[in-house]
């Protein structure tokens, strides 16, 4: 390639630069640097007009970490890492500590599990986050308003809340029929209120 340059006065100096595509092009490259290649100016030294470099393009890894973001179960989670060039070297953290990959997650609660893979010339290259439950605790439900085997006057006004720190569904049925919290029972009869909720490792 061809940059123009103005002219400069004796001892002026200038920045030159130049976008270069690097893609596909994984290697080593020497670069040459050539000033008045057709020799337009009349120097003293004529042989100071070129420069050269090698650079190295290195190869971007391809990073693969399963299960997928958010995964959620009751079991030791055993993240699978996968990277391509094989052999490519690896750095890995757990809830900001040093992680050793085919390591079983097993403590109860919410991980950060972060990868990062380095590219040929030594750089960062590719980085995988990966968030990951461990939840071995069902979800714990309330019925307020009412108590087992009660006998009220009508109205009576019916609560149930969920204690769950990762919610997945809940829900609640009166005499059989689907029952919104906080509705009132009016009418005079024996009831039977089931209320139910699993959080997202299926628990409980």
């Amino acid at each position: 390639a061809t940059i123009p340059v103005q002219s400069l006065a004796a001892g002026d100096q200038t920045l030159l630069s130049y976008d270069w595509d690097i893609t596909g092009k994984e290697g080593e490259h020497t670069l040459v640097l050539l000033v008045d290649s057709q020799s337009a100016v009349r120097e003293w030294d004529e042989g100071n007009n070129s420069s050269s470099t090698t650079a190295l393009v290195g190869q971007m890894a391809s990073l693969a970490v399963t299960p997928e973001d958010g995964f959620c179960q009751r079991d030791p989670i055993t993240p699978v890492i996968q990277v391509e060039p094989a052999g490519t070297p690896l750095t890995a953290t757990l809830d900001g500590a040093a992680y050793t990959p085919g390591t079983p997650i097993s403590s109860e609660g919410d991980h950060q599990l972060a990868v990062t893979s380095a590219n040929e010339c030594g750089g960062a290259g590719v980085q995988v986050s990966r968030h990951y439950i461990i939840d071995t605790t069902a979800p714990v439900v309330t019925i307020s308003g009412v108590q087992d085997g009660g006998s009220y006057p009508p109205p009576v006004t019916p609560v149930y809340d969920v204690s769950e720190t990762h919610p997945a569904s809940s829900s609640a049925t009166l005499n059989g029929e689907p029952f919104a919290s906080g509705t009132e029972v009016t009418q005079p009869g024996t009831y039977s209120l089931l209320a139910s909720a699993s959080d997202c490792a299926g628990n409980q």
